[in-house]
This record gives structure tokens, C-alpha cells and sequence, in this order.
């Protein structure tokens, strides 16, 4: 694929130096575990609590140009770690105005995904999902179509929340 102009890695916002230098750091971070078992066992070494289960995101944050809390969420979830949660607009939206989240911060609406997910003897990955649908309206079945729920879900649990 040829970019529609030249790349710039001197400027900032250039969506091609950001993918070229977010794929070379991430490279970098994956080659300093000698195999898949070691990483997994990294990833696992975070879930001892509500609080450090967080801090993989984090530092996946810090370590992967670009890569952002709720992408490192996104990436560890796609791996199939199911305790990983994506907070999107949807998730953030639905927690916070229901007021079960205390702010509309990502790291904020992971923490209550992942405590929704325990207290419902769930993982933080179903949470997510189910969240998504009910915000996106965008379940993929055959043939299928469903419409974006997210103030009706809203305006029917907040009330028997408070």
C-alpha cells in the first residue's frame, strides 16, 4: 500500500509514523519474554487484584508507542485473556451514567468493569461484550439485526441503582 503522502516520523500526528514506530516497540516489548509461556505467565502475574489487574494495560501503554490503555485492554483481550475488557465509548457512557463508574476515565471504567464481572461470577470480557451490544446495537448473527439501546439501558437501570 502506498500512504496518500510522504512519511514524516518527525511529525507527531502521522497516522503511518505512529503505525511503523507502534509496531516496532511492540516488537521490542514482545521480544523480551523467550516464549509465549513466559508472557502468559507476565499477563497472569497482574490479575492478583482489582488494582494490579490494571496495571498490565498501563505499562503496556508506556512500553508500545501509541498503543494507549484501551487498546493494550483491546490487544490482551484479542489474545483471549478474558479478564481484559475494552472501555469504549459505550462502556464508558453506559457505567458512568448509570453511576456505577466515579468517572468517565478509562482506567476508572476498567476497574468497575472488571468488579461488575466479579460480582456477577463473569469475566470482564463478557462485560465488555454485552455493554457493546446494548451501546452499538451492532450484534453480528445471520441475519440478524439489532438497534443501539444504550439511554433506554440507561434510563431503565439507573433508577433501580440509586
Amino acid at each position: 500500500h502506498t500512504p496518500p503522502g510522504p512519511m514524516n516520523m518527525k511529525k507527531e500526528n502521522s497516522f503511518w509514523a505512529i503505525f511503523c514506530k507502534g509496531i516496532l516497540s511492540g516488537a521490542e516489548f514482545l521480544t523480551t519474554f523467550d516464549s509465549f509461556e513466559s508472557f502468559d505467565k507476565f499477563v497472569y502475574s497482574f490479575s492478583f487484584n482489582d488494582i494490579s489487574i490494571a496495571g498490565l494495560p498501563i505499562l503496556i501503554d508506556c512500553e508500545v508507542y501509541g498503543m494507549g490503555f484501551p487498546l493494550a485492554c483491546d490487544f490482551l483481550k484479542e489474545l483471549g485473556y478474558r479478564n481484559y475488557g475494552k472501555p469504549d465509548t459505550h462502556t464508558i457512557t453506559i457505567l458512568y451514567e448509570i453511576g456505577v463508574a466515579p468517572s468517565r476515565s478509562v482506567y476508572d471504567i476498567f476497574k468497575t468493569m472488571v468488579k461488575v464481572a466479579k460480582a456477577n461470577d463473569q469475566t470482564t470480557v463478557i462485560v465488555d461484550y454485552i455493554l457493546w451490544l446494548i451501546g452499538s446495537g451492532k450484534y453480528v448473527g445471520e441475519n440478524e439485526t439489532i438497534v443501539m439501546q444504550k439511554q433506554a439501558f440507561i434510563q431503565e437501570i439507573k433508577p433501580k441503582l440509586e
